[in-house]
């Protein structure tokens, strides 16, 4: 995974390497590129091991910012489904409770219950 973070970051000269720099500065490291693996160069897997233990800090805090970038990217679009969420609110184990348990609106949960409610009238009560 570290070969790719360090692919990714040397390559995406516009998004990653600027968010990289920041990270770095901000945890008061220098700005440093991850040293690539080199399967023919044995002496490049330790320079990137030594590098990552050095840059934990830094290397923690870009992969958290691309992990919640990733996962708001697809929760934006489940949001944006009815299909999810009727199936969240028809789930045996959560039905309406997981919205109240996680403390969602309570205008957002009556509008789920009316989506599921309206679905059903519409789509299969004849």
């Amino acid at each position: 995974k570290t070969c790719e973070l360090a692919f990714k970051i040397i390559h995406s000269t516009t998004i990653l390497l600027p968010t990289w720099h920041a990270t770095c500065k901000e945890t008061g490291k220098k700005v440093k590129q991850i040293p690539c693996n080199i399967l023919t160069c044995w002496n490049s897997t330790f320079n990137m091991i030594d590098f990552i233990l050095e840059y934990q800090e830094p290397v923690n805090a870009i992969t958290d910012k691309l992990t919640k970038k990733t996962l708001n990217k697809y929760y934006l679009l489940t949001d944006m489904s009815n299909f999810y969420h009727i199936a969240m609110v028809l789930h045996p184990h959560h039905k309406l409770e997981y919205f109240r348990h996680t403390k969602w609106e309570a205008d957002w949960i009556k509008t789920m219950s009316d989506l599921v409610h309206n679905t059903y009238k519409t789509s299969y009560a004849s």
